[in-house]
């Protein structure tokens, strides 16, 4: 009788830390809307910074509990002048995402991230080099679902011999 009283309680203490592990996603995706504000030349020659509105899109794969892979797809637009005229930005890029999850679902992140981007209609017309870096945090919703809060991006681009930069903050929905 002893040795199934002590069998019993070490199976009920090692299985403690199970009940305890949480589920994390293989597989992330997101949606969104975006707002950036990025450095632009002038027709005078002159810098000047630009709000425009648009969206961003990722998909990524989380490794283990912490460190994920991410790809990103970010686009801009605003009007200028002329009226007629549409200037664009979009941005394609991929790294490693660093997650720090909480025991109630809250998910903090960082990221860094390589990649390029195209700009059409104005002065910056070109393809080119994009770097970035941001985080952001995302509330549980449901089981498949989360609410990205915010996620705060710097993300400066070279493109025909120049640097410029950039600023995006981002919110949406993520599905896991």
């Amino acid at each position: 009788m002893k040795k199934v009283c002590v069998w019993l309680g070490a199976t009920l203490l090692l299985g403690l830390p199970a009940g305890a592990q949480e589920v994390i996603p293989t597989a992330e995706g997101f949606v969104g809307y975006s707002l950036g504000l990025t450095d632009s030349r002038q027709p005078s020659g002159q810098k000047s910074r630009q709000l425009a509105h648009g969206f961003l899109a990722s998909g990524g794969m989380n490794l283990n509990r912490t460190l994920g892979i991410v790809g990103e797809l970010g686009a801009q637009f605003r009007s200028a002048t002329p009226a007629s005229l549409l200037q664009e930005s979009i941005q394609y890029r991929f790294g490693p995402r660093l997650h720090f999850r909480s025991g109630d679902g809250v998910t903090g992140f960082v990221h860094g991230m390589l990649g390029g981007v195209t700009v059409r209609g104005g002065l910056d017309d070109g393809t080119g080099f994009t770097v970035g870096a941001g985080g952001g945090l995302e509330v549980p919703a449901t089981d498949r679902f989360s609410v990205r809060v915010f996620q705060f991006d710097y993300i400066p681009r070279h493109i025909n011999g120049a640097w410029r930069q950039g600023f995006r903050l981002g919110t949406g929905l993520v599905i896991h």
